[in-house]
């Protein structure tokens, strides 16, 4: 069996909650079906995010490692801030 693409699958889920609205729709009926439509449309909404997610390329270590790097920063722009409010102070 070939591998399905996140867009294959994002694809079929959407497809299914148009089948659901269909049928509702001619039937003049509410969707028969609203636990099913609301987990396919559910499903297709996570794989819309995580396919932006892994289309930036990065894995959860180059996350946490940003964040690491970003919050050493912060420090590090804080002290110099208040260093410079010290100086500024002092003349």
């Amino acid at each position: 069996m070939e591998k399905l693409t996140i867009d294959e699958v994002i694809q079929d889920c959407n497809n299914t909650c148009s089948g659901y609205e269909l049928a509702s729709e001619l039937s003049k009926k509410p969707i028969q079906n609203q636990q099913n439509y609301i987990k396919h449309y559910q499903i297709a909404e996570w794989l819309m995010e995580l396919k932006v997610y892994k289309e930036t390329g990065l894995t959860p270590e180059k996350i946490s490692e940003m964040d690491r790097l970003y919050t050493e920063k912060c420090i590090e722009v804080n002290k110099l801030k208040a260093k410079l409010e010290n100086c500024i102070g002092a003349i």
